[in-house]
């Protein structure tokens, strides 16, 4: 969580700054069109403003909260998280409706790490309930845990 701030720390200010360059020459209608405006904002805005987007965007890519399982360590990595294998009394598939203005509704299926204590950790969400059972089996495995998991059609 810590880098998504860094990144929107680098981001948000660049876009702010960009976006005033850009909204004056909209006012005044020098470019009206989506066309002119993405044309105006790679050639002719401030060249720092695309140097923090790029660290923005290298900070989002190079550290995206994973999920790693590391066998020889008997660790499962996930964000600032380090559970042993010995913590988890299992692994949990729910199913549930979500909802969107652009594409409806449709399922998702979330596969969540149980600890022996009764605290949860999400380790994935999916739109393919067959993918999601696949990676869930696999991952209990490897961390010889059941796998709760409802039946599907």
């Amino acid at each position: 969580m810590p880098f998504k701030f860094f990144a929107l720390m680098f981001a948000i200010p660049a876009l702010y700054l960009m976006g005033f360059e850009i909204a004056e020459k909209v006012l005044a209608g020098i470019i009206v069109g989506a066309t002119e405006i993405a044309e105006y904002a790679v050639h002719n805005t401030n060249p720092g403003y695309w140097l923090f987007i790029l660290i923005a965007l290298g900070l989002q890519f190079f550290y995206q909260e994973g999920t790693r399982i590391q066998p020889q360590e008997q660790k499962v990595l996930k964000g600032s998280h380090r559970i042993g294998f010995q913590e988890i009394a299992g692994l949990q598939v729910l199913t549930k409706q979500v909802f969107s203005r652009r594409s409806g509704g449709f399922m998702s299926y979330e596969l969540n790490l149980v600890q022996n204590n009764g605290n949860r950790l999400t380790l994935m969400n999916h739109g393919d309930q067959v993918r999601l059972l696949h990676d869930a089996r696999k991952i209990a495995d490897v961390i010889e845990r059941p796998l709760w998991a409802p039946e599907f059609r």
